[in-house]
């Protein structure tokens, strides 16, 4: 897993520096665990996380580095409750370690950029309730489900420490499927804070073999201290977030469903995408289209974006299969990445070949080609390696 992000637009990084450094990752080790479930109706949870992140001058002067090592755990119970209330209760506590050394810092603003060497320690508490309630009844289209669903999650108010680079969460964004998520960042350096209470409403039905579901939900920090991008959708000033909502339409010829994010103020949509998907004898059909408003293009400017994006797969035989995909800006006329892969799958193990080009670019990145070797024993583990060839001259290889 690489990460990378030295653009003018990171708060953490002036644009006199942006150009002048490269950063590499070394091997990210993870390991998570977790229990069997016991008689209380719950289970343990337990993940490892490290990483190193190395940065050096272009001209080869000076270098930055800073390791991270994350300790976490979780228990979660799911009851049913004797008036049919589905009960689902968690706990999860979190400690990062941060070495940083000669590590580029800045303040919130960006400016006041300095160097430091520093040993940071974080601890991270927080717990939550969800409640559903699903109702049953039959209708005109067959079985129908209404289920209202609550979440409360009690975090505390932490300040943000600026010493620790944002690097690995930097596209967090909200949507149906992290809408009950604990933290919805999708790294480590951020972490969500604040009491909030998590909302939605779901329904579904089944006649025959057709399958129908909708879903609107909506987010509220009650602190309302929030430290997220306005293109986020958890933003807005008042501690709601955006509206998420879905349709989802599913057939035993085809799948069908539309995502949409809205501004709970005005309305106005920030996110749309649609997507379909379908197997023709054995060749496996999925189309994407994406719309995103004010998205950062890489130069510290706020854009729409407009994607599509496909892919086609295959079972060459009993164990062989392939695929290929294409990503497409339509605004920008362009292919945004494209690529292909190959993986065989036995009784005992996977192994998988993929081939990426990605085409995407700002000042400071300008696309790269990476290669895919997975190899994985089924209920044991993975390994994979990923060879880059990056167009602006920086080979990379990482292990996870």
């Amino acid at each position: 897993m690489v990460y990378q992000d030295l653009r003018a637009s990171d708060p953490y990084i002036s644009p006199g520096l942006a150009n002048t450094y490269l950063a590499n990752v070394y091997p990210v080790l993870n390991y998570t665990g977790r229990s069997e479930g016991d008689s209380w109706g719950g289970f343990w949870e337990m993940n490892l996380n490290t990483i190193t992140m190395h940065r050096q001058r272009v001209d080869g002067s000076k270098n930055y580095r800073s390791t991270r090592l994350t300790a976490s755990v979780l228990r979660q119970n799911n009851n049913i409750l004797s008036n049919g209330i589905l009960l689902e209760s968690a706990i999860f506590a979190r400690q990062d370690y941060y070495n940083l050394e000669n590590s580029l810092v800045a303040n919130p603003s960006g400016t006041d950029i300095y160097l430091t060497d520093d040993a940071i320690h974080r601890s991270y508490l927080e717990a939550s309730v969800m409640a559903s309630y699903p109702m049953y009844k039959n209708g005109l289209l067959g079985v129908e489900v209404l289920e209202p669903i609550v979440q409360f999650v009690a975090a505390p108010n932490a300040k943000r420490n600026w010493k620790i680079s944002n690097m690995d969460s930097l596209d967090v964004e909200l949507d149906d499927k992290n809408l009950f998520s604990m933290n919805r960042n999708p790294g480590y350096d951020l972490i969500e804070t604040g009491t909030r209470v998590n909302y939605a409403l779901k329904w579904g039905t089944d006649y025959k073999e057709n399958n129908l579901s909708l879903m609107v939900g909506q987010s509220y920090n009650i602190s309302n201290d929030i430290n997220y991008p306005e293109h986020s959708g958890l933003t807005s000033g008042s501690g709601f977030s955006n509206v998420v909502a879905r349709a989802a339409y599913s057939h035993k010829l085809f799948n069908l469903y539309y995502r949409v994010r809205f501004d709970n103020e005005n309305l106005q949509f920030t996110k749309n995408e649609l997507a379909f998907s379908t197997k023709i004898y054995n060749v496996d059909l999925y189309t994407d289209y994406l719309y995103l408003k004010n998205v950062d293009d890489g130069y510290g400017a706020l854009t729409n974006r407009q994607e599509i994006y496909y892919k086609i797969g295959t079972k060459m035989t009993d164990y062989w299969s392939g695929y290929v995909n294409n990503r497409y800006n339509i605004e920008g006329e362009e292919a945004v990445s494209y690529g292909f892969g190959a993986q065989y799958q036995n009784d005992c193990f996977v192994f998988s070949v993929e081939m990426e080009r990605k085409r995407s670019y700002d000042r400071d990145y300008h696309g790269d080609t990476g290669i895919y070797f997975t190899f994985a024993f089924k209920n044991i583990g993975t390994f994979k390696t990923r060879s880059s060839m990056s167009d602006s001259n920086s080979n990379r290889t990482s292990r996870q």
